[in-house]
């Protein structure tokens, strides 16, 4: 029964484009839309100025040959985005795992700006009942809603996260 809620909790939605490569784009969790195929098998991220910061480092780090070779950033149809090496451009039918390392997987500044412009969020409250019915305070019974903070804190206190550092969030 743990398992069930586990499972249910892992709200992975891959979704299909293609990018004349030779395999459909797959994008386990996280914002659609984050990503963008590139040409000679790179990938575009969204920019953020603090990931840009720890991608350049690691290309003069021991950890270099375990993680994307970085090629800067890139402005395309008026973005800018962080340029990587694509992991999976060899392969036919990549088998993909989405795993958050650390004990919390979200970023102080998202806490920040949700707690400063607070909004009720009814589609997050319904992720919240369907893993555990007992999880929302009376008041977001009523509203039929939660705030993204509380909802992140919750997920993170309801998963491996918070006793193991690390959780699964999807899988294909």
């Amino acid at each position: 029964k743990s398992w069930r809620k586990i499972k249910n909790m892992v709200h992975w939605s891959p979704f299909v484009m293609s990018f004349k490569k030779k395999y459909p784009w797959i994008q386990l969790a996280g914002h659609a839309g984050s990503f963008k195929a590139a040409a000679n098998g790179r990938i575009l991220k969204k920019h953020c100025e603090s990931e840009q910061r720890c991608l350049d480092r690691l290309m003069n780090d021991v950890l270099k040959p375990y993680v994307p070779a970085y090629h800067g950033d890139v402005v395309k149809d008026g973005e800018r985005y962080n340029q990587m090496e694509d992991l999976l451009a060899e392969f036919d039918s990549p088998c993909v795992m989405d795993c958050k390392m650390g004990v919390r997987t979200y970023l102080e500044e998202e806490l920040i700006k949700a707690r400063k412009k607070p909004s009720l969020r009814k589609d997050m409250y319904q992720k919240m009942i369907e893993v555990d019915p007992d999880a929302p305070t009376e008041e977001e019974n009523v509203l039929r809603a939660v705030t993204k903070p509380r909802y992140m804190q919750w997920r993170e206190t309801i998963s491996s996260t918070a006793t193991l550092g690390f959780r699964i969030e999807g899988i294909k």
